[in-house]
């Protein structure tokens, strides 16, 4: 079965987490989800416009399990 998410890779997830809480900061929102440091999910494709971001993508959704 596989895992959804950041699996196995903890540079990874902790790049992840920093780009959210920078983006926040310095843009007031950001394209990488976070609650109680926790990732949940990210847009995909962003485009600088400005001072500010644009989310090309919705936030990706998980998709269904097979049955």
């Amino acid at each position: 079965m596989a895992e959804l998410g950041l699996v196995g890779a903890r540079r990874q997830s902790l790049r992840f987490f920093a780009n959210g809480v920078v983006f926040k900061r310095r843009f007031g929102e950001s394209p990488v989800t976070l609650q109680d440091n926790v990732i949940l999910g990210m847009c995909g494709q962003i485009r600088m416009d400005g001072n500010c971001f644009i989310c090309l993508e919705p936030e990706s959704a998980a998709p269904e399990p097979n049955h």
